[in-house]
């Protein structure tokens, strides 16, 4: 132990003196962390020296694949080409409820493996299970199967992929170690490679509602994501997307879960549809080499054709969901949110938004979420509906004007007209 922690210090002392450091050093690190031999604090302390002095672009690739190795690495060539999505994180983004279907009933192979929401976001794991009885605790040996079968499965992130970067980000979670454009880079990119995929398609958030606040920082991060990516030989491609509202009209898992379904059977279109069938049809311009905009036509086509929403019910049965979603009209109790002056929404707090659906449905057991009603730019009147919030039913309401203050908060308006655009893609990166 004495020889790891002289070893250790050593590596420490290099970073703090902004030097390089090797492969083989940052291998060390990660390893014996994961073993133990380096202390929760120890690595806390090379974290922030890491966070401080920056990671070199060869730093960053050698922390990728040291958490990538330090687990399985899933064998997907029966499958190849198979295909993967990656969110950084956003509210009402269910867009992997979307590209899925829409992939696979287009013959693209796409396994999709989500871990639960974090923080504000929702996770694709947490939405997938409102198909009651589906199963994603899949082993790979069945998720490959329900491929071969479907094109399309989703499965939860498995514990055995990049196990480092697990132990990592909780550390660096614990100790408000997050804000770290090569740390999030290598976090996200060791679990894509683990993960086995041959297309990789990265859309990267930035706004109130996402982990990076602006623009600059996402493309920071998109283009350091890439470069790890084409290392690998990946066929990769990144979108910048904002998030400075909720991307669809409901914030929820049920909620959006049902805005999909009515999307796919054609009754919706807004900003979800937009991005979902941009970013199905990068993955499928790269998956069979056509051009994008016969791309974005066979995508059109799949989702006008219901094609993509058999694809979808087909997926779930397979993996031994209920249907029965599929026919039942929405119901729930509804409480209008109303304005309470006139005026013009400057801003929609998008991760307050996020933070307090989560907080209360932990709360209140028929809390289901929240329906946006007012938009960015847009003039309400006094009384009129900024989003209506949905409950199973109007058993224990006693605190619904508690529910109502916190969601209002969230909505700012002034009798200034807002000259500030919405801009939901703003640049793609290969």
């Amino acid at each position: 132990m004495s020889n790891n922690f002289n070893s250790f210090s050593k590596i420490i002392q290099k970073k703090s003196n902004g030097i390089e450091l090797k492969n083989n050093e940052i291998n060390f690190v990660v390893k014996n962390y994961l073993a133990d031999e380096i202390s929760d604090e120890q690595m806390a302390s090379f974290l922030k020296t890491v966070i401080n002095k920056g990671l070199s672009k060869n730093e960053t690739y050698y922390l990728t694949k040291a958490m990538q190795q330090s687990g399985e690495t899933l064998d997907l060539s029966e499958l190849y080409p198979v295909a993967d999505k990656h969110s950084s994180g956003g509210v009402s983004d269910s867009t992997t409820l979307l590209i899925v279907p829409i992939l696979a009933s287009l013959g693209v192979k796409i396994l999709k493996m989500s871990g639960k929401g974090l923080g504000f976001t929702g996770g694709t794991a947490d939405k997938v299970l409102c198909f009651q009885g589906l199963n994603n605790n899949l082993s790979i040996e069945q998720a490959i199967n329900i491929t071969k079968q479907t094109n399309g499965c989703f499965i939860t992130q498995s514990e055995n992929l990049a196990p480092a970067d697990k132990k990592i980000y909780e550390l660096r979670d614990k100790n408000g170690l997050i804000e770290s454009i090569p740390l999030i880079a290598s976090s996200i990119i060791s679990k894509k490679l683990a993960s086995g995929s041959d297309i990789i398609l990265l859309d990267v958030k930035f706004g109130s509602g996402a982990f990076m606040k602006n623009l600059n920082e996402a493309t920071e991060l998109a283009n350091l994501m890439i470069d790890i990516l084409k290392q690998e030989s990946k066929k990769a491609c990144a979108v910048i997307t904002s998030m400075e509202e909720p991307l669809g009209d409901f914030v929820g898992d049920e909620l959006e879960v049902f805005e999909s379904i009515s999307i796919l059977m054609g009754n919706k279109k807004n900003n979800l549809l937009k991005l979902s069938e941009y970013l199905s049809a990068l993955i499928l311009s790269m998956a069979k080499n056509i051009n994008l905009n016969e791309a974005k036509k066979q995508v059109r086509e799949t989702i006008e054709s219901k094609k993509a929403l058999e694809k979808l019910k087909q997926i779930v049965k397979v993996q031994g969901g209920s249907l029965n979603i599929f026919d039942e009209e929405f119901k729930s109790f509804k409480v209008n949110l109303k304005a309470e002056n006139s005026g013009y929404i400057q801003k929609i707090n998008t991760e307050n938004i996020g933070f307090l659906t989560r907080k209360h449905k932990g709360t209140f057991n028929n809390f289901l979420g929240i329906e946006i009603k007012a938009r960015t730019g847009r003039k309400v009147s006094e009384n009129s509906n900024l989003a209506i919030l949905h409950f199973k039913d109007n058993a224990n309401l006693i605190n619904v004007k508690d529910i109502e203050k916190d969601y209002k908060r969230c909505f700012e308006i002034s009798n200034i007209k807002s000259i500030k655009q919405f801009k939901l893609i703003e640049k793609i990166i290969k």
